[in-house]
Protein backbone atom coordinates (compact mmCIF):
# COMPACT_ATOMS: atom_id res chain seq x y z
CA UNK A 1 0.00 0.00 0.00
CA UNK A 2 1.21 3.24 -0.92
CA UNK A 3 0.24 7.18 0.08
CA UNK A 4 2.40 8.14 -2.81
CA UNK A 5 -0.34 10.52 -4.37
CA UNK A 6 -0.58 12.48 -1.63
CA UNK A 7 3.17 12.75 -1.48
CA UNK A 8 3.73 13.60 -4.64
CA UNK A 9 1.21 16.43 -4.31
CA UNK A 10 3.26 17.62 -1.29
CA UNK A 11 6.42 17.78 -3.33
CA UNK A 12 4.81 19.38 -6.19
CA UNK A 13 3.41 21.93 -3.83
CA UNK A 14 6.14 22.34 -1.88
CA UNK A 15 4.33 21.70 1.29
CA UNK A 16 7.39 19.27 2.69
CA UNK A 17 10.98 19.56 2.17
CA UNK A 18 12.60 16.14 1.86
CA UNK A 19 9.41 14.46 1.31
CA UNK A 20 9.46 11.70 -1.45
CA UNK A 21 6.79 10.50 -3.95
CA UNK A 22 6.88 7.18 -3.41
CA UNK A 23 5.23 4.49 -1.24
CA UNK A 24 5.68 4.10 2.70
CA UNK A 25 5.24 2.21 5.76
CA UNK A 26 1.81 1.35 6.72
CA UNK A 27 2.24 2.27 9.98
CA UNK A 28 2.80 5.63 8.92
CA UNK A 29 -1.20 5.67 7.66
CA UNK A 30 -2.69 9.43 8.97
CA UNK A 31 -6.40 8.80 8.93
CA UNK A 32 -9.14 6.05 9.12
CA UNK A 33 -9.44 5.74 5.38
CA UNK A 34 -5.08 5.15 5.07
CA UNK A 35 -5.59 1.98 7.66
CA UNK A 36 -8.67 0.74 5.59
CA UNK A 37 -6.36 0.95 2.12
CA UNK A 38 -3.31 -0.81 4.33
CA UNK A 39 -5.75 -3.73 5.49
CA UNK A 40 -7.55 -4.40 1.67
CA UNK A 41 -4.97 -6.29 -0.48
CA UNK A 42 -7.29 -4.82 -3.52
CA UNK A 43 -7.58 -1.13 -2.16
CA UNK A 44 -3.91 -1.40 -1.99
CA UNK A 45 -3.70 -2.16 -5.53
CA UNK A 46 -5.94 0.35 -7.02
CA UNK A 47 -3.80 2.94 -5.03
CA UNK A 48 -1.20 1.74 -6.27
CA UNK A 49 -2.47 2.21 -9.57
CA UNK A 50 -3.79 5.72 -8.85
CA UNK A 51 -0.76 6.19 -8.42
CA UNK A 52 0.86 5.61 -11.64
CA UNK A 53 -1.82 6.73 -14.01
CA UNK A 54 -1.86 10.11 -11.78
CA UNK A 55 2.34 10.17 -12.50
CA UNK A 56 1.38 9.74 -16.12
CA UNK A 57 -1.24 12.44 -15.92
CA UNK A 58 0.90 14.51 -14.79
CA UNK A 59 3.71 14.05 -17.87
CA UNK A 60 0.70 14.56 -20.28
CA UNK A 61 -0.06 17.88 -18.66
CA UNK A 62 -3.56 17.42 -17.79
CA UNK A 63 -4.42 21.13 -16.57
CA UNK A 64 -5.40 21.75 -13.00
CA UNK A 65 -4.09 18.36 -12.29
CA UNK A 66 -2.84 18.77 -8.90
CA UNK A 67 -5.55 20.89 -6.91
CA UNK A 68 -8.32 18.42 -8.42
CA UNK A 69 -6.27 15.44 -6.50
CA UNK A 70 -6.20 17.42 -3.95
CA UNK A 71 -9.93 17.93 -3.48
CA UNK A 72 -10.75 14.21 -4.99
CA UNK A 73 -8.15 13.38 -1.98
CA UNK A 74 -9.90 15.27 0.74
CA UNK A 75 -14.07 15.66 -0.72
CA UNK A 76 -13.93 12.18 -1.91
CA UNK A 77 -11.37 9.65 -1.13
CA UNK A 78 -11.01 10.60 2.70
CA UNK A 79 -15.13 10.51 3.58
CA UNK A 80 -15.40 6.82 1.81
CA UNK A 81 -17.27 4.89 4.89
CA UNK A 82 -16.20 1.64 3.56
CA UNK A 83 -14.07 -0.49 1.44
CA UNK A 84 -16.55 -1.17 -1.39
CA UNK A 85 -16.96 2.71 -1.82
CA UNK A 86 -13.68 3.93 -1.45
CA UNK A 87 -12.60 0.82 -4.38
CA UNK A 88 -15.57 2.45 -6.66
CA UNK A 89 -13.87 6.19 -5.89
CA UNK A 90 -10.88 4.78 -7.05
CA UNK A 91 -12.20 3.03 -10.21
CA UNK A 92 -13.80 6.73 -10.94
CA UNK A 93 -10.89 8.90 -10.23
CA UNK A 94 -8.79 6.08 -12.49
CA UNK A 95 -11.43 6.30 -15.10
CA UNK A 96 -10.98 10.36 -15.25
CA UNK A 97 -7.43 10.78 -15.30
CA UNK A 98 -7.11 7.97 -17.77
CA UNK A 99 -9.34 9.70 -19.83
CA UNK A 100 -7.96 13.32 -19.61
CA UNK A 101 -4.62 12.10 -19.88
CA UNK A 102 -5.04 10.80 -23.12
CA UNK A 103 -7.25 13.71 -24.35
CA UNK A 104 -3.96 15.95 -23.45
CA UNK A 105 -1.44 13.27 -24.83
CA UNK A 106 -2.96 11.92 -27.94
CA UNK A 107 0.02 9.30 -28.43
CA UNK A 108 -1.08 7.66 -24.82
CA UNK A 109 -2.50 3.96 -25.35
CA UNK A 110 -3.72 1.49 -23.15
CA UNK A 111 -0.12 0.14 -22.33
CA UNK A 112 1.02 3.26 -21.09
CA UNK A 113 -1.58 2.57 -17.82
CA UNK A 114 -1.39 0.10 -15.41
CA UNK A 115 -5.02 -1.38 -16.28
CA UNK A 116 -6.48 -4.35 -17.70
CA UNK A 117 -8.64 -2.89 -20.24
CA UNK A 118 -10.09 -4.80 -23.05
CA UNK A 119 -8.74 -2.94 -25.35
CA UNK A 120 -5.37 -4.14 -23.93
CA UNK A 121 -7.01 -7.64 -23.63
CA UNK A 122 -7.65 -7.89 -26.94
CA UNK A 123 -4.12 -6.69 -28.51
CA UNK A 124 -2.51 -9.09 -25.83
CA UNK A 125 -4.62 -12.57 -26.68
CA UNK A 126 -3.91 -11.09 -30.11
CA UNK A 127 -0.03 -11.25 -30.17
CA UNK A 128 -0.58 -14.56 -27.93
CA UNK A 129 -2.27 -16.02 -30.81
CA UNK A 130 -0.44 -15.04 -33.06
CA UNK A 131 2.89 -16.29 -31.72
CA UNK A 132 0.94 -19.58 -31.04
CA UNK A 133 0.59 -19.82 -34.61
CA UNK A 134 4.41 -18.62 -35.42
CA UNK A 135 5.58 -21.55 -32.99
CA UNK A 136 7.52 -18.85 -30.90
CA UNK A 137 4.95 -18.61 -28.03
CA UNK A 138 7.71 -19.44 -25.57
CA UNK A 139 9.98 -16.96 -26.19
CA UNK A 140 8.12 -14.49 -24.11
CA UNK A 141 7.96 -17.56 -21.06
CA UNK A 142 9.11 -15.72 -17.85
CA UNK A 143 11.93 -17.77 -16.04
CA UNK A 144 11.28 -18.92 -12.99
CA UNK A 145 13.37 -21.46 -10.39
CA UNK A 146 12.62 -24.07 -7.94
CA UNK A 147 11.74 -23.40 -4.30
CA UNK A 148 13.23 -24.25 -1.87
CA UNK A 149 12.44 -27.08 1.15
CA UNK A 150 11.09 -23.99 3.39
CA UNK A 151 9.18 -21.89 0.84
CA UNK A 152 7.69 -25.09 -0.02
CA UNK A 153 6.88 -25.80 3.68
CA UNK A 154 5.23 -22.53 3.85
CA UNK A 155 3.26 -22.54 1.24
CA UNK A 156 1.74 -26.03 1.18
CA UNK A 157 -1.37 -25.10 3.79
CA UNK A 158 -3.04 -23.24 1.13
CA UNK A 159 -1.73 -24.69 -1.95
CA UNK A 160 -1.37 -28.47 -3.09
CA UNK A 161 1.99 -29.50 -4.29
CA UNK A 162 3.94 -26.18 -4.86
CA UNK A 163 7.01 -26.52 -7.19
CA UNK A 164 8.04 -23.28 -8.44
CA UNK A 165 8.31 -19.62 -8.36
CA UNK A 166 8.35 -16.57 -11.27
CA UNK A 167 9.20 -13.01 -9.81
CA UNK A 168 8.37 -10.03 -12.23
CA UNK A 169 9.33 -6.54 -11.26
CA UNK A 170 6.10 -4.37 -11.73
CA UNK A 171 6.85 -1.44 -14.43
CA UNK A 172 4.38 0.98 -12.75
CA UNK A 173 5.08 0.70 -9.36
CA UNK A 174 8.47 -1.10 -9.00
CA UNK A 175 7.22 -3.92 -6.58
CA UNK A 176 7.68 -7.65 -7.32
CA UNK A 177 4.60 -9.87 -8.07
CA UNK A 178 5.22 -13.22 -7.58
CA UNK A 179 3.62 -16.13 -9.00
CA UNK A 180 3.60 -19.57 -7.89
CA UNK A 181 3.21 -22.57 -9.93
CA UNK A 182 1.56 -25.72 -7.81
CA UNK A 183 2.39 -29.43 -9.82
CA UNK A 184 -0.33 -32.11 -9.73
CA UNK A 185 2.92 -34.87 -10.61
CA UNK A 186 2.48 -38.28 -12.07
CA UNK A 187 2.82 -38.38 -16.14
CA UNK A 188 -0.01 -35.74 -16.70
CA UNK A 189 2.31 -33.40 -15.36
CA UNK A 190 -0.87 -31.01 -14.61
CA UNK A 191 0.07 -27.76 -13.21
CA UNK A 192 -1.64 -24.26 -12.41
CA UNK A 193 -0.48 -20.80 -11.09
CA UNK A 194 -1.67 -18.80 -8.58
CA UNK A 195 -0.77 -14.85 -7.77
CA UNK A 196 0.77 -13.33 -4.73
CA UNK A 197 0.11 -10.76 -2.77
CA UNK A 198 2.69 -7.93 -1.61
CA UNK A 199 3.55 -10.24 1.32
CA UNK A 200 4.19 -13.56 -0.56
CA UNK A 201 0.54 -14.56 0.37
CA UNK A 202 -1.60 -16.86 -2.06
CA UNK A 203 -4.09 -14.67 -3.61
CA UNK A 204 -6.33 -17.40 -5.02
CA UNK A 205 -5.69 -21.23 -4.96
CA UNK A 206 -7.67 -21.70 -7.35
CA UNK A 207 -6.30 -23.46 -10.67
CA UNK A 208 -8.63 -21.09 -12.72
CA UNK A 209 -10.39 -23.77 -15.23
CA UNK A 210 -11.17 -26.61 -15.30
CA UNK A 211 -8.76 -29.08 -13.18
CA UNK A 212 -9.70 -32.20 -14.91
CA UNK A 213 -8.06 -31.11 -17.85
CA UNK A 214 -5.44 -33.34 -17.39
CA UNK A 215 -2.15 -32.81 -19.14
CA UNK A 216 -2.81 -28.78 -18.78
CA UNK A 217 0.22 -26.62 -17.63
CA UNK A 218 -0.24 -22.72 -17.00
CA UNK A 219 3.03 -20.87 -18.25
CA UNK A 220 3.97 -17.02 -17.26
CA UNK A 221 4.36 -14.81 -20.42
CA UNK A 222 5.44 -11.41 -20.52
CA UNK A 223 3.96 -9.22 -23.29
CA UNK A 224 4.84 -5.93 -23.39
CA UNK A 225 6.63 -5.77 -20.04
CA UNK A 226 3.68 -7.00 -18.42
CA UNK A 227 2.81 -10.51 -17.22
CA UNK A 228 0.17 -12.68 -18.08
CA UNK A 229 -0.54 -16.29 -17.40
CA UNK A 230 -1.54 -18.65 -20.06
CA UNK A 231 -2.78 -22.34 -20.39
CA UNK A 232 -1.60 -25.06 -22.78
CA UNK A 233 -0.14 -27.92 -23.64
CA UNK A 234 3.16 -29.01 -21.22
CA UNK A 235 5.11 -27.57 -24.68
CA UNK A 236 3.44 -24.17 -25.06
CA UNK A 237 1.86 -25.33 -28.55
CA UNK A 238 -1.88 -24.48 -28.37
CA UNK A 239 -3.09 -22.45 -25.58
CA UNK A 240 -6.46 -22.36 -24.25
CA UNK A 241 -6.90 -19.37 -22.00
CA UNK A 242 -5.00 -16.47 -21.11
CA UNK A 243 -5.12 -14.85 -17.68
CA UNK A 244 -4.24 -10.98 -16.67
CA UNK A 245 -3.85 -9.11 -12.82
CA UNK A 246 -7.03 -7.20 -12.44
CA UNK A 247 -6.88 -5.02 -9.26
CA UNK A 248 -4.34 -7.80 -8.10
CA UNK A 249 -6.31 -10.91 -8.91
CA UNK A 250 -6.29 -12.94 -11.86
CA UNK A 251 -9.02 -12.64 -14.29
CA UNK A 252 -9.83 -14.48 -17.37
CA UNK A 253 -8.95 -11.95 -20.82
CA UNK A 254 -9.99 -14.37 -23.58
CA UNK A 255 -10.11 -18.36 -24.50
CA UNK A 256 -7.92 -19.42 -27.70
CA UNK A 257 -9.36 -22.52 -29.83
CA UNK A 258 -6.62 -23.87 -31.94
CA UNK A 259 -7.29 -25.86 -35.20
CA UNK A 260 -5.35 -27.36 -38.21
CA UNK A 261 -1.64 -28.15 -38.12
CA UNK A 262 1.78 -26.57 -39.09
CA UNK A 263 4.78 -28.72 -38.03
CA UNK A 264 8.43 -26.75 -37.87
CA UNK A 265 11.86 -28.51 -37.45
CA UNK A 266 13.17 -27.26 -34.37
CA UNK A 267 16.70 -28.51 -32.53
CA UNK A 268 18.19 -29.65 -35.70
CA UNK A 269 21.42 -31.34 -36.44
CA UNK A 270 20.59 -33.50 -39.61
CA UNK A 271 17.20 -32.63 -40.26
CA UNK A 272 16.48 -34.55 -42.99
CA UNK A 273 14.16 -37.05 -41.76
CA UNK A 274 12.24 -33.99 -40.30
CA UNK A 275 12.21 -32.37 -43.70
CA UNK A 276 11.39 -35.41 -45.20
CA UNK A 277 8.25 -35.93 -42.74
CA UNK A 278 7.08 -32.75 -43.51
CA UNK A 279 7.06 -33.62 -47.11
CA UNK A 280 5.05 -36.72 -46.78
CA UNK A 281 8.49 -38.79 -48.36
CA UNK A 282 9.02 -40.87 -45.14
CA UNK A 283 7.16 -44.42 -45.34
CA UNK A 284 7.18 -46.68 -42.32
CA UNK A 285 7.95 -50.39 -42.59
CA UNK A 286 5.67 -52.81 -43.34
CA UNK A 287 3.85 -54.22 -39.99
CA UNK A 288 2.66 -57.82 -39.79
CA UNK A 289 0.64 -58.88 -36.62
CA UNK A 290 2.68 -61.46 -34.83
CA UNK A 291 2.05 -62.74 -31.00
CA UNK A 292 5.67 -63.41 -30.67
CA UNK A 293 5.42 -63.08 -26.41
CA UNK A 294 3.43 -66.12 -26.47
CA UNK A 295 6.22 -68.39 -27.14
CA UNK A 296 8.43 -70.18 -24.84
CA UNK A 297 11.46 -68.17 -25.56
CA UNK A 298 9.99 -64.74 -24.26
CA UNK A 299 7.08 -64.93 -22.42
CA UNK A 300 8.85 -64.47 -19.70
CA UNK A 301 10.97 -61.47 -21.23
CA UNK A 302 10.22 -58.31 -19.16
CA UNK A 303 8.48 -56.88 -22.25
CA UNK A 304 5.96 -59.47 -22.20
CA UNK A 305 5.38 -60.46 -18.86
CA UNK A 306 1.78 -59.84 -17.20
CA UNK A 307 0.19 -60.43 -20.51
CA UNK A 308 -0.01 -56.22 -20.51
CA UNK A 309 0.69 -56.18 -24.61
CA UNK A 310 -2.62 -56.05 -26.34
CA UNK A 311 -0.81 -55.96 -30.31
CA UNK A 312 2.48 -56.79 -31.43
CA UNK A 313 4.02 -57.26 -34.72
CA UNK A 314 7.16 -57.79 -36.98
CA UNK A 315 8.47 -56.15 -39.89
CA UNK A 316 11.83 -56.76 -41.82
CA UNK A 317 14.38 -54.65 -42.54
CA UNK A 318 18.49 -54.15 -42.94
CA UNK A 319 18.73 -51.96 -40.02
CA UNK A 320 22.80 -51.98 -39.44
CA UNK A 321 23.35 -51.59 -43.86
CA UNK A 322 25.00 -55.51 -44.27
CA UNK A 323 22.70 -56.10 -46.56
CA UNK A 324 20.96 -58.64 -44.31
CA UNK A 325 17.64 -58.31 -42.80
CA UNK A 326 17.03 -57.92 -39.08
CA UNK A 327 13.48 -58.91 -37.50
CA UNK A 328 12.25 -55.96 -35.84
CA UNK A 329 9.78 -56.81 -33.34
CA UNK A 330 6.61 -54.04 -31.75
CA UNK A 331 4.81 -54.43 -28.81
CA UNK A 332 2.51 -52.04 -27.46
CA UNK A 333 -0.75 -51.47 -25.29
CA UNK A 334 -2.62 -48.09 -24.97
CA UNK A 335 -1.88 -46.61 -21.10
CA UNK A 336 -5.28 -45.66 -19.41
CA UNK A 337 -3.64 -44.43 -16.45
CA UNK A 338 -3.36 -40.29 -16.35
CA UNK A 339 -3.57 -38.74 -19.78
CA UNK A 340 -3.61 -42.13 -21.15
CA UNK A 341 -1.67 -42.55 -24.14
CA UNK A 342 0.11 -45.67 -26.27
CA UNK A 343 3.25 -47.19 -24.56
CA UNK A 344 5.08 -49.55 -27.19
CA UNK A 345 8.46 -51.21 -27.44
CA UNK A 346 10.76 -51.92 -29.92
CA UNK A 347 12.59 -55.00 -29.91
CA UNK A 348 14.97 -57.28 -31.81
CA UNK A 349 13.97 -61.11 -32.74
CA UNK A 350 15.93 -64.14 -33.73
CA UNK A 351 14.12 -64.66 -37.87
CA UNK A 352 14.40 -68.72 -37.10
CA UNK A 353 12.79 -68.68 -33.50
CA UNK A 354 10.98 -65.37 -32.81
CA UNK A 355 13.08 -65.25 -29.83
CA UNK A 356 13.71 -61.47 -28.18
CA UNK A 357 17.05 -60.85 -28.77
CA UNK A 358 16.99 -57.29 -27.26
CA UNK A 359 14.29 -56.14 -25.28
CA UNK A 360 14.99 -52.57 -25.57
CA UNK A 361 15.99 -51.70 -29.67
CA UNK A 362 17.68 -48.24 -29.74
CA UNK A 363 19.15 -48.72 -26.17
CA UNK A 364 17.47 -49.31 -22.85
CA UNK A 365 18.39 -46.22 -21.69
CA UNK A 366 17.61 -44.04 -24.65
CA UNK A 367 14.49 -41.65 -25.16
CA UNK A 368 13.15 -44.37 -27.51
CA UNK A 369 12.38 -46.76 -25.30
CA UNK A 370 11.60 -44.40 -21.72
CA UNK A 371 7.86 -42.68 -21.06
CA UNK A 372 4.49 -43.01 -22.92
CA UNK A 373 5.20 -42.91 -26.23
CA UNK A 374 4.42 -43.94 -29.60
CA UNK A 375 7.20 -45.29 -31.88
CA UNK A 376 7.37 -45.32 -35.89
CA UNK A 377 10.45 -46.57 -37.62
CA UNK A 378 11.39 -45.81 -41.24
CA UNK A 379 13.94 -46.23 -43.86
CA UNK A 380 15.44 -43.10 -45.37
CA UNK A 381 17.82 -43.67 -47.81
CA UNK A 382 18.11 -46.90 -46.66
CA UNK A 383 19.20 -46.21 -43.45
CA UNK A 384 16.59 -46.40 -40.37
CA UNK A 385 15.11 -43.71 -38.60
CA UNK A 386 13.11 -44.28 -35.42
CA UNK A 387 10.41 -41.39 -34.72
CA UNK A 388 9.52 -41.31 -31.22
CA UNK A 389 5.98 -39.40 -30.83
CA UNK A 390 4.19 -37.21 -28.49
CA UNK A 391 1.37 -35.33 -28.24
CA UNK A 392 2.35 -32.44 -30.21
CA UNK A 393 5.78 -33.19 -31.20
CA UNK A 394 8.09 -35.83 -33.04
CA UNK A 395 11.78 -36.71 -32.10
CA UNK A 396 13.95 -38.61 -34.81
CA UNK A 397 16.47 -40.98 -34.10
CA UNK A 398 19.26 -41.95 -36.45
CA UNK A 399 22.00 -44.72 -36.23
CA UNK A 400 25.41 -43.65 -35.97
CA UNK A 401 28.44 -45.32 -34.82
CA UNK A 402 26.71 -48.09 -33.86
CA UNK A 403 23.86 -46.41 -31.51
CA UNK A 404 20.92 -44.33 -32.25
CA UNK A 405 21.33 -40.67 -31.66
CA UNK A 406 18.83 -37.65 -31.68
CA UNK A 407 18.54 -35.62 -35.15
CA UNK A 408 15.72 -33.35 -34.80
CA UNK A 409 12.68 -32.58 -33.33
CA UNK A 410 9.23 -31.71 -36.13
CA UNK A 411 6.76 -29.70 -33.83
CA UNK A 412 2.77 -29.21 -34.63
CA UNK A 413 1.55 -25.51 -33.73
CA UNK A 414 -1.68 -24.47 -34.99
CA UNK A 415 -3.21 -23.25 -38.55
CA UNK A 416 -5.32 -21.22 -36.83
CA UNK A 417 -6.49 -19.40 -33.56
CA UNK A 418 -9.68 -17.91 -32.65
CA UNK A 419 -9.78 -15.49 -29.76
CA UNK A 420 -12.77 -15.33 -27.69
CA UNK A 421 -13.10 -12.22 -25.21
CA UNK A 422 -13.76 -12.72 -21.36
CA UNK A 423 -13.04 -9.75 -20.11
CA UNK A 424 -16.07 -7.67 -19.42
CA UNK A 425 -15.94 -3.26 -18.53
Amino acid sequence: MNRSILLSLVVLLGLAAGARAASFPCEDAANDVEVLVCGDYRLSVLDEQLDAVYRVALKAKVPDLTEEQKDWLEQVRDRCPDAEGLALAYRERIAALVKAAKTARRKLSDFDFPLLTPGKAKTVCGIIAERAKAGTLRSLEAQGRDLTQEERARFEPDVSSPTRMTTLRDRFNGRDQGFLTANSGGSCNTSWIVALDDRGRPLDTDQGGDPSDFGTADFVLTVKGEPYVVRADAGLRRPTLVRGLREGALAPLCGLETSGDRGIVTKSGDDAACRAALAGKLRPLDWEPLDFCVTAENRDKNVCKGGLWERSAVAKADLDGDGKPELLGRVGRSWTGGCGGVLETLVLLSPETLEIIDEAYGGADSPINNGITAKEVFLLDGAPRIAVRFDRSEEYYGLKDGAYQKECVLEHFPAEVKVRSLLAD
